[in-house]
This record gives structure tokens, sequence and C-alpha cells, in this order.
């Protein structure tokens, strides 16, 4: 079980987890709580779970290269990342592109720094963002606002459906598949059948590669048979929506719905930042799916000054990711290989039935590294049942977590300067980075690669690991792709530092060529493959297209949850802490001592409740009390916590207690803001 955690730990994670054959490997703090939402709305729709951002990082002289293009308007969606995001530095990004003109919409429940210097500010209703995008799209459709150009030459639209579902392809016409490349994984060769599209200017059904002008629309019946084209799918969705229908559930003015779209249609380029706010609601994917769509449609993408990314990424296009997770002994034989990945919510069910997806499956101990799932993830209190009823628990950790506390084995790890480590999630940098040790490990603790390496040998796996972490870091580099760009070990370890991007700037899909099979953006899925899979019943109709929408489990203001429970609440990142870590710090108590509650001095005033008090948090599932203090920025029937305080730091109870741990029918996440909660002063606190 491996976090958000250490630099070369989480690849030193999963080469042990390859090695010793692990059963099971959870990585709910790795990811599953943070971006897979999002990331599986991009691989659906755009073939790339992760989506590089061009903010000029790859220039020399990034934002004054005259070769860069400053997006006219940068959309920040559901983000505070002047706040919450150091690692990725998209906070300074924000601010030069600002200094050199970018206009900002903002789209955020609270009022917040960003916002206050917005052309627009969308203070939505949390876990409406979909709608939001929705009613855009239909303001965009109903001026004839859509890139019809675009949607043409780089995406599925032109794409024929046929009545199962499936899109016509020319073996259905008669027209023999070809034999394509041979597949490495398969051994087998490739079948190329491409896509039938209607081509306007031939009057004819063509692959979709020899079209001079396939139609969006009004294709004509071919051979007898009528058939919708993907567009027309997109149409019919968009139209079951209005701008007031947008309104009406997100909360937003009609008129600054219309802004939105005329911005993403006529004044672009338009650059969308959005990362981890939409992502934490039972319906997230609903709500990046419409709006990566919103992005398409109007073509703000695969150019300068447009795109939908995250940062420039790491450094894994010049992994040997293979050699690396997968090492070989002696004889040159690999590894055994590790398990399936489970679902944390499935964990306590797994211990209790010893059965999962309706399979025997058995678990009798949990390795936790890098992480503090107690803290970090939902329904703690089913976090801690977890913890109680599993036979045995290992923790590897720098400090005494409150994970920590439930360990039978504490294994301590060094911090990252008593080792030599390589620094490749950089973010917004774009190098490689050498970690030379400062000192030696204090007391008992040792390198994470060398606690794996000295359990790997007692387990009888020590060949291996048979290599030092200087050596992993060359396995790890050994590969053309780093070889091209001049990388090597030697140099980076003289240098420092070395360059991963293999050119001076990046812009996602550039030219239009996307990573999907068809290399085309897609609205519209063949068949619904759901990012986990343990069984469940999916409903396709809600994931056929990337343009549904449905309201959150709790946070919704009609949800039954709101009835007894009348606000929802948004969990913040604290300034001082990368999630729980630096929680022992005690210089940064001083910025953000306790946890705190915001509300609207509205609501504040209708519950009795005054700056400085104290106040209790429930609902169904648990409570939480801490001090309230009022903003005006916060959006009425809504209040804001900063998470990642541990249980010792909260007044009584836990924040962690307040959420639910279901995930969405495709699409496994933390839904930390889907929650509803009542909100009480505590008298005579």
């Amino acid at each position: 079980w491996c976090g958000t955690g250490r630099e070369a730990s989480q690849i030193h994670f999963q080469m042990a987890n390859d090695v010793f054959g692990t059963v099971n490997a959870v990585h709910p703090n790795s990811g599953w709580s943070c971006i897979v939402p999002r990331m599986a709305a991009m691989l659906w729709t755009m073939g790339s779970s992760y989506i590089e951002a061009d903010n000029a990082v790859g220039f020399p002289e990034r934002y004054d290269d005259p070769r860069w293009e400053c997006p006219k308007y940068v959309l920040v969606w559901r983000r505070d990342p002047l706040r919450s995001n150091p690692d990725g530095l998209f906070g300074h990004s924000l601010v030069e592109m600002m200094k050199r003109g970018a206009r900002l919409v903002v789209a955020d429940p609270r009022v917040n720094w960003l916002a206050t210097r917005a052309e627009v500010h969308l203070q939505l209703r949390p876990g409406t963002d979909g709608a939001l995008a929705m009613g855009a799209l239909r303001e965009v459709f109903d001026q004839g606002w859509q890139d019809l150009d675009f949607l043409r030459s780089h995406t599925e639209a032109p794409f024929l459906i046929q009545e199962d579902g499936t899109f016509l392809r020319l073996s259905a016409l008669g027209v023999e598949p070809q034999q394509g490349p041979v597949n490495p994984k398969t051994g087998e060769p490739t079948v190329i059948d491409p896509p039938a599209v209607w081509d306007e200017e031939a009057g004819a059904v063509v692959a979709v590669a020899d079209a001079k002008k396939p139609a969006l629309e009004n294709v004509p019946p071919i051979e007898g048979t009528s058939y919708a084209t993907v567009y027309d799918v997109v149409k019919e969705k968009v139209g079951e929506w209005t701008v007031e229908r947008s309104s009406e559930v997100t909360g937003v003015p009609v008129d600054d719905i219309k802004e939105l779209a005329r911005v993403y249609a006529q004044d672009g380029p338009v650059y969308t930042y959005s990362q981890y706010g939409c992502n934490h609601y039972n319906n997230s994917t609903y709500n990046y799916g419409p709006m990566y769509s919103l992005i398409l449609a109007t073509g703000n993408i695969c150019k300068p000054g447009a795109g939908a990314g995250l940062s420039i990424g790491g450094g894994g296009n010049v992994a040997n990711t293979e050699g690396a997770l997968k090492p070989k002994d002696a004889e040159g034989n690999p590894v055994q290989g590790g398990g399936r990945a489970v679902n944390w919510n499935q964990v306590h069910g797994v211990l209790q039935t010893e059965t999962l997806a309706g399979k025997p499956y058995t678990m009798k101990s949990i390795y936790v590294s890098c992480s503090n799932p107690v803290v970090c993830q939902t329904e703690r209190q089913e976090t801690l049942r977890v913890f109680e009823d599993v036979e045995f628990v290992v923790v590897q950790d720098m400090v005494f977590t409150e994970t920590a506390k439930y360990a039978d084995i504490l294994l301590p790890a060094c911090h990252w300067f008593e080792t030599t480590e390589l620094a490749v999630m950089s973010r917004n940098v774009p190098y490689l980075v050498w970690q030379d040790k400062v000192i030696d490990p204090l007391y008992e603790s040792k390198p994470d690669f060398e606690i794996y390496k000295l359990i790997a040998e007692k387990m009888g796996y020590g060949e291996f690991f048979d290599m030092d972490s200087e050596d992993f870091i060359k396995l790890w580099l050994d590969s053309d792709a780093a070889r091209d760009l001049g990388i090597t070990f030697e140099k980076l370890k003289e240098e420092k530092a070395a360059r991963f991007l293999p050119g001076e700037t990046y812009i996602s899909f550039e030219g239009g060529s996307f990573t999907t099979p068809s290399k085309r953006a897609r609205f519209y899925q063949e068949k619904v493959v759901p990012s986990y899979n343990v069984g469940q019943e999916i409903d396709e109709s809600k994931d056929k297209t990337f343009l549904y929408w449905e309201p959150a489990l709790e946070a919704d203001v009609n949800s039954p949850a709101r009835a007894k429970h009348p606000f929802s609440v948004c969990s913040d990142h604290l300034r001082t802490r990368t999630h729980v870590q630096w929680w022992d710090v005690e210089y940064m108590k001083e910025f953000e001592p306790y946890p705190i509650v915001r509300l609207n001095p509205e609501d504040a005033k209708g519950l009795g409740i005054e700056e400085g008090d104290t106040v209790k948090l429930s609902n169904d599932r648990g409570f939480v009390t801490m001090i309230a203090t009022l903003n005006a920025g916060q959006r009425p029937n809504t209040v804001s916590c900063p998470r990642s305080f541990q249980a010792g730091e909260f007044i009584d109870g836990h924040f962690s207690d307040l959420s639910f741990n279901d995930y969405n029918q495709c699409c496994a996440n933390q839904a930390y803001n889907d929650v509803a909660v009542a909100i009480e002063k505590i008298q005579g606190a």
C-alpha cells in the first residue's frame, strides 16, 4: 500500500511488490485518492491519462520567450493552485500568465484570491461542474460557435454508429480487413478495419483516413440503412440542456453561463486548469466528461495558448520501466509478479468474507508504505475496522503517524536528506534532479530501498535486489529514450540535473493527433470499460457518452441527505502540509495551528454561531468538533474545512469520519467533498 510519498520509494514499492509476488496491491493514496476521475475522463476522451500543460516551462527563457503564446483566458475550474499545489508550481505559472495579460474565469463555490481577480467568478454549487459545462455547450451550439473544422478533422464526431452501438466499419460493407503489424504483447498480427464516415465531397462512404470532408450530420442512408453520427448523439445530449436549466442546477446566473460559452468559443485561446476540486464527488467523471467535451467542441486544445493539462509531469518518459520494476535474477528469470489491485472500499468486505467479486480471496496482512490511510482515507471508521480486523500490519514511514499506531511492526524510513535518490516527479520543472545524501540515516532508520532489499533477502529473493540504490537509479536510466537525450547515470550524478523534455516546448496533441486508437478525441465509446472491476453492475447509458451528468450523492442541494444534514462540506488543502505530511513541524503550526470550519456569516447567524465559537459537524457516520470562523466568500449552505489534521489535533471526533466510501460505477475515487453535515454550536465551550 503506497501513497503519494517520497520520490523513488514509489518506484521501489512497485518493484518490491513484483519481487515479493504479493497477492494484493492497494494504492488508494497514490492517485486513486487524488486524480483518478480526471485521469479516467482524459483517457476516455483524449487517450492520455496525464495531459501535459503548455505553460512555457519548455523554453529556456520561459514566459519571456517570443515563441511562447500566452493564453487569452485561463479557466481555473475548481482549483486553487496558489494555495494547494506547491509541488506543481502552477500557482507561479498562473501569476506569470496574469502579468502577461491572461484574463481569468474562475469556477469555484468559494471566493478566493483568484476569484477576486477574475473577469467572471462562477460561484457554482458543489458537484455541479458538469451541469455548468452542459449549459455552456448548449449556448455554443445554439449560437453556431462550435469549431466544425476541428470536430471533423480531430475528433470522432463524424463516425457512424450502428444499431448495436458500435461504429460502422468497412468490413460491414464488404471490405476485407487487412493484416497489420504484430502486436508485441500477443505476438499476433493486428487487424486493420477502419471506421467508416460519409465523405461529403465524394458523396460516398469511405475509410475515415480517406475522407476529404467527413460529414457531421445529415448522412444519407447507406445501402438502405440509416446511421447516426457521433455528432448527432452529441447534439442530442446537449439538446437535453438549456442555459436556464444549467443555471437552476448550478446557481450560476444565465448571463454568466453564456459568457463562459462566449469565452471558450469566441475569445480564445483558452487554457483550462482543473485538477482535484472536481475529483472528490461520486459524480466526478460526469463533471469532467462535459468539461472536456466543451474544450473539444470549441477547439481549445492542440495549439499554443490552449490546453487542459496539469503540468509537464515527471521524467517517466526516459525510464527503463520494464527493467526497473521487473528485474531478473542471475539466470535471467523474471520476477514472479504481483497480484491484482484491490479498491480500498473492498478491503473490509474481503476481510469479513474472504471473497472478492464472488471468488475466494484472502488477505492476512497490510504493509503501509509512505501513506497515512487512517487520516487520508474516506470513511475513517471503516478504515479503523480494517486495521483492527486484519491479522498483521507493517508500517514503513519517517514519522509516527496516526496509522503507525496500528502497526505490529514499525519500520523507520530515513528522510530523503539521509539517502541518495533521484527526484523524478518534478512537475513544472522539466528536470531529473539528483539528490545527494547529506548525512547518514539517524538512529535505526534506513532508506526505503534498503528496507525492501533486506526483506527480499530474508524471503529468499535477494538476487533480484542484487544492487544498491545507485545501481537501481542506473538501471532506471538504462533506456534508449534517456540516451537519445544525452542522459546518463554518470553525467546526471556529476551535473545533478538533466532535462527530460525532448523539445523546447510541449503542446499536448500538437497538430490535433490524440493518443486514442483512432488518433482522434472522443465523445462516445463503443464499449464502456470501467477503471476498476469487482463485478459491479454498470448502467451503460450513463457512461456511453461523455455528455451525461447526474447530481452528487450528498452534496447536491436536493439529495435526501441534505434534508437531515443541510450543509455541504468542501475539504481544503492546508498551505503548510502536503496531505498529512509536515503535521509534526511545530514552526508550520504557527500559521495553521488548529482545525477550523469556514461558514457564511448569514448561515452562522441563523445557527447562533459567532467567530471563534466551538461547533460540531455531524452526520450518520461520525462527527468532529472544531473552531468556527466566518467568511463572506463562502457560498451559503456550504462550509469548508482544511483537512489533513490528525486525531489529537481536533477538539473531539475526526473530520475523516464524515465522508463515505462508495465509488462511482466506473471510476474508483475518494469522494471527500461529497459530504452533507448538520452543524450546531457547542454551548459552554
